[in-house]
């Protein structure tokens, strides 16, 4: 674009005016061109770069509009800090620098700035009509002037100044972590027995005040990474969301997305999620388990190598007492604790407990299967989901013992006899088992577990 070609009107080498013209193509684009810096050279090749900073420090133009609107009329106007939250720009209250301005003309947005250090905005070379302007809202501030937070503007042939905007600044400080709203990847399958394999992932993060990004001064680095573990947790995995792997929103609502390369030769059967951890330009950082992100209904594992058979249900099933020993009628709680370890479903999930000879069921939370004191029927488990229940038992009472005897004894040298017995007796073991059945990619079972002797001292 333009004409290399400046012709001197006036003057001589060494002070002279030139003139050169500047061709705008048809269909370039509208709004207001800037300048972004001019370059003198002589003869000998000694140059001076004037940057467009320079230039209005001169007093020159820097600026022109494309638009079959322009003209040279001006709008202007100041973002202020309103410190007092009372709708006027009063003594003190400082310029809001950074701030986005938009122009809009029916309707349309046709032109956007941002406030100078100072907070003031213009839009130069315009033609007389009717224009509005508003500002681009931004977390932890409300605006309080002017009413309706837009300006409505026309023009005829004067210019219109003064057109400001007031907010309050409510939150200063971001200490909220960012969130996770939504995480998926594809495929969930790689075989790297001959290359490596290739994992595309996507999520979408929110923020409160800081966003998503870099804390100054760096430009580049990452705002989320998720970790893998093979079968045996020997190898690991990691996909990155750097900050220039936006593909869509702003830094409070955004969508990510990254790959991660599993290298040949890794380690064959389910890889699993060991964590995911986000944080914002402010530090915070919000660090999401394996659990976390199964409860969120995530996906959290792949499979690597040829497809395997299916695998019954992998369950926890544990047992664990208040004590360990307790007095002949007296009570005992203890805990059964169970959960799902793979991510998929199990269905018809159904735990059933083997009480002790004599041992009385005292109460259980939650309740037992109705008409029974043992069985409690889950249904459907979800994957990496767990659960308790409590029961409350009353150890056998002591039986009652009588003991008579009769002694004689005659003859001659010595006789041995008893002058006592004891009635003393060893203690009782009392051992209950629970068992855990599942149903999920075939039938399998939690196997049996003791819930541990239980004793039971009885005194003569």
């Amino acid at each position: 674009m333009g004409n290399p070609g400046a012709i001197r009107v006036s003057g001589t080498d060494l002070d002279g005016v030139y003139v050169n013209r500047v061709t705008v193509p048809r269909y370039s684009e509208e709004g207001t061109w800037t300048l972004e810096r001019l370059t003198l050279s002589d003869r000998v090749g000694n140059h001076r770069d004037l940057s467009r900073s320079d230039m209005i420090s001169l007093g020159f133009p820097t600026e022109f509009r494309n638009s079959p609107l322009g003209g040279d009329l001006f709008i202007s106007g100041m973002k202020f800090n309103d410190l007092n939250e009372n709708g006027i720009k009063d003594d003190g209250e400082p310029g809001v620098p950074g701030w986005t301005m938009e122009l809009l003309q029916g309707g349309d947005v046709i032109e956007s700035v941002e406030t100078d250090g100072n907070g003031h905005y213009s839009f130069p070379c315009l033609g007389p009509g009717d224009y509005r302007i508003q500002e681009v809202e931004q977390p932890g501030w409300t605006q309080t002037h002017p009413p309706g937070n837009v300006h409505a503007v026309t023009l005829t042939d004067q210019n219109s100044e003064g057109n400001d905007f007031g907010n309050h600044q409510f939150k200063k400080w971001d200490t909220v972590p960012p969130n996770l709203l939504s995480f998926d990847f594809d495929p969930k399958s790689v075989d790297t027995t001959a290359s490596s394999g290739q994992i595309t992932f996507a999520a979408h993060f929110a923020d409160d005040l800081s966003g998503l990004g870099c804390q100054e001064p760096f430009t580049f680095c990452s705002v989320a990474t998720a970790w893998f573990s093979s079968p045996s947790g020997q190898q690991q995995a990691a996909v990155q969301f750097n900050s220039d792997d936006r593909i869509s929103g702003d830094d409070l609502d955004c969508i990510y997305s990254g790959d991660m390369i599993l290298s040949r030769y890794s380690e064959p059967g389910t890889w699993r999620l060991e964590h995911l951890m986000i944080s914002d330009r402010a530090g915070n950082r919000r660090e999401l388990s394996l659990e976390d992100m199964a409860a969120l209904n995530f996906p959290v594992e792949f499979v690597n190598g040829q497809a395997a058979l299916p695998l019954a249900p992998r369950i926890s099933l544990k047992k664990t007492a208040s004590s360990n020993v307790v007095s002949p009628g007296g009570s005992l709680t203890y805990t059964i604790t169970y959960a799902n370890m793979g991510q998929s479903a199990l269905q018809d999930v159904l735990i059933t407990e083997s009480y002790p000879s004599g041992v009385t069921f005292v109460s259980a939370t939650p309740a037992p299967d109705r008409g029974t004191d043992n069985r409690w029927t889950l249904g459907t488990l979800p994957g990496y989901a767990s659960g308790a229940i409590t029961i409350e038992v009353r150890a056998p009472e002591e039986s009652r013992i009588r003991f008579e005897l009769q002694q004689s004894a005659r003859g001659l040298g010595y006789v041995n006899t008893y002058r006592s017995l004891n009635t003393g007796r060893e203690p009782r073991v009392l051992a209950n088992q629970v068992r855990m059945t599942a149903r999920g990619a075939g039938w399998g079972h939690g196997g049996q577990q003791s819930g541990g002797q239980r004793r039971c001292r009885h005194f003569a």
